[in-house]
């Protein structure tokens, strides 16, 4: 008899070991992801409805969204050089950098990122936040377009219906918008055209980046940010100059005394760090899933921002929308 109880209650053996080990190790991973996921949504929520408030023209009303995303991304490039510099990664993150893939990575993605964000921004002042965020959220679909594309997605069918799903569900959203703009409008699906590409580009860059030592690859969303935003700023620069005119800007409100001035430069401060933190977190969900996962995860994100708009703005919604709402939900609930 004692052999056969030792060998009932026995779950010692390496095979359960090993079993208790993974589904330890799969849990956290998943616990890690998730925490990313929500921070994203968290700041992202926090940023959108700061730049409304900014440069929307029923509230404060800053003229100038291309400058402050500009001055934004310039500081994102400085947080992203010291925190590099406080974990030793500066000097390889620099070196590493050859300049084949500065030309044939780096740029391109600046370049889209830089009209990506500058356009988002400046759009705000022509549309509702929740109008943006429903036309923003057709940004899956150029995501798979651009992931197919560069190899990222294997094609499916499955696939495929899932995105016309919610890419139905984004049209239902959009439909009938009671304070529809045109030049609005084609803004923000602008934006989300580049964003497709840009985070493609973006995920290439963090897995080649990742490819290296263990320590270079904790480093390789700051090492991102640090090789696009400086490009970005510097394009968003170039586009603020001929848009909106610098001398318009100084001899704006916004720096005819002291305190406006004071005020002006605490938006850029605290645009840019908002900003640093957002594009660190979208760059760590994009390293520890995928590109599209991020991109269809974020439509959940979307509805939450589309529901503080109408608590916070007064935006409204017309039933169509609701419905179309519910279809990009469960599109999202199809592709997880």
């Amino acid at each position: 008899m004692l052999p056969l109880e030792n060998k009932d209650v026995d779950n010692s053996s390496p095979s359960n070991s090993c079993k208790k080990k993974m589904v330890k190790y799969v849990g956290r991973d998943v616990v890690r992801k998730v925490c990313y996921v929500l921070l994203y949504y968290i700041l992202a929520v926090i940023v959108a409805v700061f730049n409304k408030f900014i440069v929307g023209r029923q509230h404060y009303n800053f003229a100038f969204p291309l400058l402050m995303s500009s001055i934004s991304a310039f500081v994102q490039a400085a947080l992203a050089a010291l925190c590099l510099w406080i974990i030793g990664c500066l000097g390889k993150t620099l070196k590493k950098l050859t300049l084949h893939q500065y030309a044939s990575a780096i740029v391109p993605c600046a370049i889209a990122s830089g009209l990506d964000i500058g356009i988002s921004n400046t759009s705000l002042k022509y549309v509702t936040l929740s109008f943006y965020t429903m036309v923003k959220s057709s940004a899956p679909i150029f995501v798979l377009t651009c992931a197919l594309v560069l190899g990222l997605e294997k094609p499916s069918i499955s696939l495929f219906l899932i995105m016309a799903v919610i890419a139905s569900g984004t049209l239902m959203t959009v439909w009938s918008e009671t304070s529809f703009q045109m030049y609005g409008f084609i803004m923000v699906l602008s934006a989300a055209m580049l964003s497709g590409l840009r985070w493609s580009l973006t995920q290439l860059i963090i897995e080649e980046h990742s490819s290296s030592t263990k320590k270079l690859a904790h480093s390789g969303p700051l090492a991102t940010s640090l090789y696009l935003a400086p490009i970005a700023g510097l394009l968003m620069l170039i586009m603020s100059a001929v848009a909106e005119g610098f001398g318009e800007f100084f001899h704006s409100r916004f720096m005819s005394s002291l305190s406006s001035i004071g005020a002006t430069l605490l938006i850029f401060l605290v645009s840019g760090t908002l900003t640093f933190l957002l594009i660190l977190t979208e760059y760590k969900v994009v390293q520890e899933t995928s590109v599209l996962t991020f991109a269809i995860s974020g439509i959940l994100k979307e509805i939450i921002m589309i529901a503080l708009s109408m608590m916070i703005f007064g935006d409204r919604l017309i039933p169509i929308n609701y419905l179309g709402i519910i279809i990009s939900i469960g599109g999202i609930a199809l592709y997880n």
